[in-house]
């Protein structure tokens, strides 16, 4: 483990201006997409950003109940910094970054799952938190429908940095979190 590593490779995932707009990887033509410029280094960070210029976030739904010890709720808000012009939504690490995003945006289904008593996103594992994070934002104001998705497409950035090493990657991850408190993360491990 390299500890200045970790550190440089954090502070630049944390900074937005690192980050390139989803099409960057992404192109999309009507419901097919095709990844393009996907990094050649496989193993890394990567960071998802909610582009909020408009305010509109504070027009979505940002309350959810999270289950925790016992399966008692808890009540809470995505309320940190809604009036900054980027949002930090997702942290994640990877060893085939195509691999996750793919499994992050879901950009093929069109079945926009929202839990009908709108507690907790609901997803099968984790590597779907960015796409279940979206839906439970666009829930609290219509069933969301592929209008979801260009929401994704229109206002979801991605920085990725290349990091090599278990060690490295597992701490930089943990401290990326705690750093830039991303919103979706918070619910990804009861």
């Amino acid at each position: 483990m390299n500890d200045n590593l970790i550190n440089e490779t954090v502070n630049q995932l944390l900074d937005f201006n690192t980050s390139k707009p989803l099409s960057h990887y992404v192109t999309f033509n009507g419901n097919k997409i095709r990844y393009t410029k996907v990094p050649k280094e496989k193993k890394g960070l990567y960071a998802f950003w909610l582009l909020n210029n408009d305010r509109d976030v504070e027009k979505l739904n940002r309350l959810l109940e999270i289950k925790g010890p016992g399966n008692e709720l808890y009540p809470f808000t995505w309320d940190w910094n809604v009036n900054e012009k980027s949002i930090l939504v997702y942290v994640g690490k990877t060893t085939t970054f195509k691999s996750r995003l793919a499994q992050h945006l879901k950009l093929k289904t069109f079945n926009w799952e929202v839990p009908e008593d709108k507690t907790s996103p609901y997803k099968s594992t984790t590597s779907c938190q960015l796409r279940s994070g979206i839906e439970h934002l666009l829930s609290g104001n219509t069933q969301p429908t592929n209008l979801g998705l260009d929401f994704i497409r229109d206002r979801i950035r991605v920085s990725y940095i290349p990091l090599d090493g278990l060690g490295n990657r597992f701490f930089a991850e943990d401290l990326a979190i705690g750093k830039g408190k991303p919103w979706f993360n918070v619910d990804s491990e009861r």
